[in-house]
């Protein structure tokens, strides 16, 4: 792929100057640290896959299905700054040990602004170890600004970086699987290959048959999606033109999961607490939110779906984060 990396500079530089989160999701948006949701749950439930299209973000659904058997991984994402990282974190898990890459690339608790001292704190060692468009990048950025300056900005949506989520959720956060990956990625075992489109035209951009194709939870924000942007066209889309991409036995996994979870899990909350303090207060705000979202229509359009709960073993936690919502259709 080719970059304008002055162009992604410049953007760059106006998310950091924005002082707000207020970032349009694009081409050039914000970078996620950190995946937000039970990644190692997906995987876990839908088994070993040997061809996989997943979306691509900092790479985590990409290694955990490296680690769940996948041999190549196609992964897509529409900012060019998101690849960028997860081209920083491969960096960070090729050279570092495990100690030193928690250290770079989580925080200790709930955002980044609250515990941000060793966050990237050995990029610039990082940054030695390969000559590429990545390193460039970031070596450039550096020059612009300090190391507290990119990460106390709103250039990182830091939700869930923290290590005690990441553990449990996500394979190689914790020490055995880190190394398990590393091996994988140094012998060059898995293939990896990152395409910038939107995810509308994934079909235009890869021409493969996957056994799994994971879109996590990016079809909650359809209407935001140009060419997707009507709940009857997601649907289409997934039926007559994702389905074409699967192999004959292939599955797909729709996320459209954390209004729909939270009251799920708000209604099993009062089921088995019915004093839980915020139950009545939040079930009510989220039912409403719910009320004219994705949610109560793909349900008159899912009859040919399964829907599976994937959940984490604490209910506290799934109500919070944890809970995945997923529709799949085998062809």
């Amino acid at each position: 792929m080719e970059f304008d990396l002055s162009e992604a500079l410049e953007e760059t530089s106006k998310i950091i100057e924005k002082k707000s989160t207020d970032v349009s999701f694009g081409k050039y948006s914000r970078i996620y640290l950190a995946p937000t949701g039970n990644v190692k749950g997906v995987f876990d439930h839908y088994g070993e896959n040997q061809s996989i299209l997943t979306v691509g973000a900092m790479g985590s659904y990409a290694y955990e299905a490296i680690l769940h058997g996948a041999k190549k991984v196609d992964l897509f994402d529409i900012n060019i700054l998101q690849y960028f990282y997860c081209e920083l974190v491969q960096l960070g898990i090729k050279n570092f040990s495990f100690e030193q890459f928690m250290e770079n690339f989580t925080t200790y608790i709930l955002g980044v602004r609250a515990a941000s001292s060793y966050l990237l704190k050995d990029i610039d060692e990082l940054l030695k170890k390969e000559n590429s468009v990545v390193t460039e990048y970031f070596s450039k950025l550096l020059e612009r600004y300090s190391r507290d300056e990119i990460i106390h900005s709103s250039l990182f949506n830091c939700l869930n970086g923290n290590r005690e989520h990441l553990k449990k959720n996500c394979s190689y956060y914790n020490k055995e699987e880190f190394y398990a990956l590393k091996k994988i990625l140094l012998a060059n075992e898995a293939s990896l290959h990152y395409q910038i489109c939107d995810i509308a035209d994934i079909d235009q951009v890869f021409q493969n048959t996957y056994d799994l194709i994971t879109f996590d939870n990016i079809l909650q924000f359809y209407k935001s999606i140009e060419k997707l942007n009507d709940v009857s066209i997601v649907n289409q889309w997934i039926q007559n033109t994702v389905q074409n991409m699967l192999v004959s036995d292939g599955k797909i996994q729709v996320c459209y999961g954390h209004l729909y979870t939270a009251l799920y899990m708000m209604e099993l909350l009062g089921t088995l607490d019915p004093a839980y303090s915020y139950h009545n207060q939040l079930y009510a705000l989220s039912r409403e939110k719910a009320k004219s979202g994705i949610i109560p229509n793909l349900y008159s359009l899912s009859d040919s779906y399964s829907i599976d709960f994937i959940q984490e073993s604490d209910t506290f936690d799934s109500f919070t984060k944890h809970c995945v919502l997923s529709y799949k259709r085998s062809r």
